[in-house]
C-alpha cells in the first residue's frame, strides 16, 4: 500500500517552458520504506499528456526512476520521520492553500475540497536514504500506485498506468546518473 506523506511541493518556474524545480521534498510510504523526489528535482511537471486534471506528484518519481533507473528511499517510517520533526504539519502554508481553494471555488475554478492539511518534510538525513535500482515494471506500477492513493480515479489511473508503458524513452535516452546522496539535497536532480 502506498500512502502519500507530503502535499503537492512548490513549485519554480525556470527560464520558459514546462521547466520546473521541485521546491519542496515529496515523499510516499511504501511496503519497503519511503520514497520520494527531493526538493531540487528538475520537471517538465506534467502526468499525462497535460498536468490539469491530476495530482502531479506521481510523476516527479517516476520520471526520477525513468531518468535514472532508480529511486531514492528511506528506511525510516512515516512515525519516525513525524518523531524526529522532520514530517509535520505547516500551519501557515494549511491556511494558505485553503484560502486560495476557497477563493477559486467561489470563482468556479475548482470543484474539489478545499479543506486540505499541507504536510512537509524537511530534508531527510542522509544515513537514512540508499538509491535502490527500479526496473521498467516496478516504475510504471509505482507509478499507477501512487496516482491512486492522490486520489486519482480508478479508470483514470488505469488509462495512465498502461499509457506509461509505451513510453519508449526508457531504452532510448541515456540514463542520467543519480546525484550523490551527500549531495542529494544541493544539486538539481535532472529528470
Amino acid at each position: 500500500m502506498i500512502k502519500p506523506l507530503t502535499y503537492k511541493s512548490r513549485l519554480q518556474q525556470i527560464g520558459d517552458g514546462n521547466k520546473f524545480i521541485l521546491e519542496d521534498n515529496e515523499v510516499f510510504a511504501t511496503h519497503a520504506g519511503v520514497i520520494f523526489a527531493p526538493r531540487y528535482t528538475f520537471t517538465d511537471n506534467i502526468t499525462f499528456i497535460n498536468n490539469t486534471f491530476v495530482d502531479v506528484r506521481a510523476s516527479h518519481i517516476h520520471d526520477i526512476g525513468c531518468a535514472t533507473h532508480k529511486l531514492l528511499i528511506s528506511n525510516l517510517t512515516e512515525q519516525d520521520l513525524i518523531e524526529r520533526g522532520l514530517l509535520y504539519l505547516n500551519e501557515k502554508a494549511t491556511e494558505r492553500e485553503c484560502r486560495f481553494l476557497e477563493t477559486l471555488k467561489k470563482a468556479g475554478r475548482y470543484n474539489g475540497n478545499t479543506d486540505v492539511s499541507v504536510y512537509v518534510c524537511d530534508d531527510i538525513p542522509q544515513e537514512y536514504i540508499e538509491t535502490i535500482d527500479v526496473s521498467f515494471s516496478e516504475n510504471n506500477r509505482l507509478f499507477k500506485e501512487m496516482l491512486k492513493a492522490t486520489g486519482v480515479n480508478n479508470f483514470m489511473a488505469n488509462t495512465m498506468g498502461s499509457a506509461v508503458y509505451l513510453n519508449i524513452g526508457w531504452v532510448a535516452k541515456a540514463v542520467k546518473p543519480m546525484p550523490d546522496i551527500d549531495r542529494l539535497f544541493k544539486d538539481i536532480l535532472i529528470t
